[in-house]
């Protein structure tokens, strides 16, 4: 069972990065993603919904340490949010100490 959910969930990401590339609708990115990122800051992208309450309180902390982040609109998509890849890592929902951790991992 544990090897069939971890292949369900590669399907789902990749699928998803797929229609990344073939669609940009559904991208929406905070105004401060729109800057250049500086080599060593770590890539942050957060799968979301605008009624998402955990999404909620990721954008807010993103915002309080004025990080740079790309944010990806999956409503109707049926899955669950926030994920949250922090160079490539993912972590499901939010808990700002295990961000931190992924964060630091990254640099």
């Amino acid at each position: 069972m544990k090897k069939m959910k971890a292949r369900l969930s590669y399907v789902l990401t990749i699928g998803c990065v797929l229609y990344l590339f073939v669609t940009t609708e559904g991208v929406a990115t905070n105004s401060s993603a729109q800057l250049p990122v500086s080599s060593g800051t770590p890539e942050v992208v957060m799968w979301s919904t605008p009624s998402c309450v955990y999404c909620k309180k990721a954008r807010t902390y993103f915002k309080a340490k004025k990080f740079t982040w790309r944010e990806i609109n999956v409503s109707g998509q049926g899955i669950g949010v926030p994920v949250i890849f922090v160079c490539d890592r993912r972590m499901d929902g939010w808990n700002p100490q295990r961000f931190e951790r992924l964060l630091a991992q990254c640099r």
